[in-house]
Order: structure tokens, then sequence, then C-alpha cells
């Protein structure tokens, strides 16, 4: 079994702007003499902030059993999807680039202008590439940085790869006679 895992929500920790509000609470309360009730709300608060991005979390889950490569979605029961291995080509990245805007803060520079212009980001999702008349399968439909999803499909590739899987181009071709 492997996991990919959308890199947005991977870290499932509190974020910053959590713990000062559940600091804030804590210390309120707490020069009210009510020490108890602060570290509660404390844990209330970073409890249920860890339970909603754990919630928001996407990607999906790859097994193998025998032949069959089943796609199950992230936090679901229900298979998404089943390929045989045999009728899997390739898992490739689909790469796109996007603009990324930038601003220049600088005091001075921000009355006058504001903008530094945009710069070029590559953004990529993994697919698994089928038959030439069929549409390949995008595992996650949002887009990651490319350094994550470089990352992530060589772990895949090393799993499928584990399991008896190899790309198209590198099985043996038929004999002929």
């Amino acid at each position: 079994m492997y996991s990919v895992r959308h890199p947005a929500s991977q870290g499932l920790g509190p974020s910053f702007p959590v713990l000062v509000l559940g600091v804030g609470v804590f210390s309120g309360l707490a020069a009210l003499g009510q020490t108890i009730a602060g570290f509660s709300s404390f844990v209330g608060i970073t409890a249920l902030h860890m339970w909603h991005r754990a919630r928001r979390a996407s990607g999906v889950v790859l097994r193998v059993e025998g032949a069959m490569l089943l796609v199950y979605p992230w936090r679901g029961a229900r298979r998404a999807s089943a390929v045989a291995l045999s009728d899997l080509h390739d898992v490739r990245l689909d790469t796109k680039t996007i603009h990324k805007e930038q601003r220049d803060t600088r005091a001075g520079v921000y009355a006058f202008a504001g903008r530094a212009g945009s710069m070029p980001v590559d953004v990529s999702r993994i697919i698994l590439v089928l038959a030439e008349d069929v549409d390949p399968i995008e595992l996650t439909p949002d887009y990651a940085a490319y350094s994550e999803t470089v990352e992530q499909i060589a772990r895949m590739k090393t799993f499928l790869r584990s399991c008896g899987w190899l790309p198209r181009d590198e099985r043996e071709a038929p004999a002929s006679e």
C-alpha cells in the first residue's frame, strides 16, 4: 500500500495563528485565576484546528492486490478506480507553468509601484497513463509544487516496481518468428 497526499494537506499540526489564539485565551483566563479553564480552552482550540485540517486532507491510497492496482480516495473506503498492472503503461507528471505575482513591499517603492512583476513557477500532478485511446487517470485534481511531485512520483514508481510492474517501454517485446 502506498499513499499519495497533496502537499498542502500534509502538515496537520496547529498553525501559528491558532497557537497565538490558544496562548492568548490561556493567558487571559490564567490572569483571571482560571488556569484550568484557560488550559482546557487552549487544548480545545488546538484539537479543533487539527481536526478541521485533517478533514481537508486530500490525496489517494494505492494498493496492489494480485495483478490489479486499486486507487482509493485518501479518506474513503470506496475504490475510485482499478487498473490491471499490465494495462498501466506509465506514471507521469502533468506539468504546467504558472506565474506567481511578486510584490515589492519596501515602504518607498510600495507607494509608487507596488508590483515587481511575475515569476514563472512549475506546478504538476501525477497521472497514470493507460492505453492511447483511454484518458489518463489523474491521482489528484490539484496541482502541487513540481519538486514535491517529483519526489512523490519517484517513491510511487519504486512501490509499483516492487510489486512487479514495469513501464511499457521497459517490458520485453514479444519474440517474433
